[in-house]
């Protein structure tokens, strides 16, 4: 995803987390709940992925860790 791609983001868009989904060898569907200035704050409901979450992605560095779905 690119920077930009990142910052039009709203609440309740779904998203890849890379980096989750490589390291639990799952993949890891999030939904947004909240965007502001600086970034996006994500969760997931999936129990596989229980204490991952909620994360917070920053426009300036993350935009490479997340992917659209």
């Amino acid at each position: 995803m690119t920077q930009q791609e990142m910052k039009q983001l709203k609440i309740g868009d779904k998203i890849l987390d890379l980096e989750v989904s490589q390291n639990f060898g799952k993949k890891s569907i999030c939904e947004v709940i909240e965007v502001d200035e600086t970034g996006i704050l994500i969760t997931t409901n999936d129990k596989d992925f229980e204490g991952a979450y909620p994360h917070r992605f920053l426009f300036e560095c993350d935009y490479n860790s997340i992917q659209n779905i």
